[in-house]
């Protein structure tokens, strides 16, 4: 005699073979609930789709709308910072002639500075939000692929609550539709 078992704690949703019938192998013998993976498995296709939407956002024409306005920030920044040199220098050249004071000399190093902080905090926020954008990216397409697995693991999971026969043989069934049963319960076997 060949036990068959049931795979997990449930009930018995429908018996596919009659007790005492002759089975060939690979029939359906009994089918158990799935209440609880059809759960996980709704829970992953709305996650599946929840990602996708991130993903599609963190890729979409906004974040690149920004990418662009952040990078023409940075580059209109560039001539105010060669005007602002080129008046510092014009100061230096004023000043060693007499015409200007040293406070006019160390406002235009003053407006050099403060031009170049400018362009530099353009910069780096261009660069924190282009990395952020990519590391966002991965993240989410690695989710994407860790969900997928796992829908398909839970759909295996499903599958095996349909319980095929393993051999031939006379089968002897010991549960009804309905039964609750418990993970390896005895549910019949084949002879």
């Amino acid at each position: 005699m060949i036990p068959i078992k049931s795979p997990k704690a449930t009930k018995v949703k429908r018996l596919l073979a009659e007790d005492g019938a002759r089975v060939e192998k690979g029939t359906p013998l009994f089918e158990l609930h799935d209440y609880e993976e059809r759960q996980i498995l709704s829970q992953l296709r709305r996650a599946i789709v929840d990602n996708e939407t991130k993903l599609a956002e963190v890729s979409g024409p906004d974040v690149t709308t920004k990418l662009d306005s952040l990078e023409r920030i940075s580059v209109e920044r560039e001539p105010s910072i060669v005007a602002a040199q080129e008046k510092y220098q014009a100061l230096i050249e004023q000043h060693s002639v007499g015409q200007v004071d040293l406070a006019d000399v160390a406002w235009g190093r003053h407006d050099i500075v403060l031009k170049a902080y400018q362009s530099l905090v353009s910069a780096v926020e261009l660069e924190v939000f282009r990395r952020n954008v990519a590391d966002s990216v991965k993240v989410y397409e690695n989710i994407g692929i860790l969900l997928k697995e796992e829908t398909r693991y839970v759909e295996a999971a499903i599958a095996r609550l349909r319980i095929i026969s393993p051999v031939s043989g006379t089968f002897r069934c010991y549960v009804d539709d309905g039964t609750p049963v418990r993970l390896g319960h005895l549910l019949g076997e084949l002879e």
